[in-house]
């Protein structure tokens, strides 16, 4: 059986990395869009973002 993308990269485990990078490092220290995460859950936001 042939693996899917998602496996292929890495599963959760590689995806929930590069997703906690892309909010902890890109997106929260930006100024111009951290606003827009202000009343956001991220734990949630992570989570629904490496499924």
């Amino acid at each position: 059986m042939e693996q899917t993308l998602y496996e292929k990269v890495g599963g959760e485990e590689a995806i929930g990395k590069v997703v906690d990078y892309f909010y902890s490092e890109l997106v929260l220290k930006d100024e111009t869009v951290n606003h827009f995460f202000k009343n956001t859950d991220m734990e949630k936001q992570r989570r629904h973002q490496t499924k």
